[in-house]
């Protein structure tokens, strides 16, 4: 199994990231590779909001929120793999304040 861990300091107070990351449809608005991102159930974040990502190259993958912390940090389970060559994957997005207008945004998967 392979692990990728990327973290990144943002110019951006911990509260204003959140907003960012919590609007789980929005994520073609920083994900260079995703064209769209509708969400599938009427939920828009939080546990069990689910979306679909269609990326630039034709191919999707249906996500889950499987936990939920407010503001901290979120799960997301890949739940359609679509044609892409994986069985499963598991990502964790968090936020962590630094300073009054910096946070670092963290992405494990």
């Amino acid at each position: 199994m392979h692990k990728v861990v990327v973290k990144r300091d943002l110019d951006l107070p911990a509260d204003r990231t959140w907003q960012i990351l919590d609007d789980f449809g929005a994520v073609h608005r920083y994900h260079p590779l995703v064209d769209r991102s509708p969400i599938q159930n009427g939920i828009d974040s939080g546990l069990g909001a689910e979306r679909v990502c269609h990326f630039d190259d034709g191919n999707s993958i249906k996500e889950r929120i499987t936990d939920y912390e407010e503001g901290r940090a979120y799960t997301v389970k890949v739940v359609d793999t679509g044609r892409f060559p994986l069985r499963s994957a598991v990502a964790r997005l968090s936020v962590e304040p630094l300073e009054r207008d910096r946070s670092r945004v963290g992405f494990e998967m």
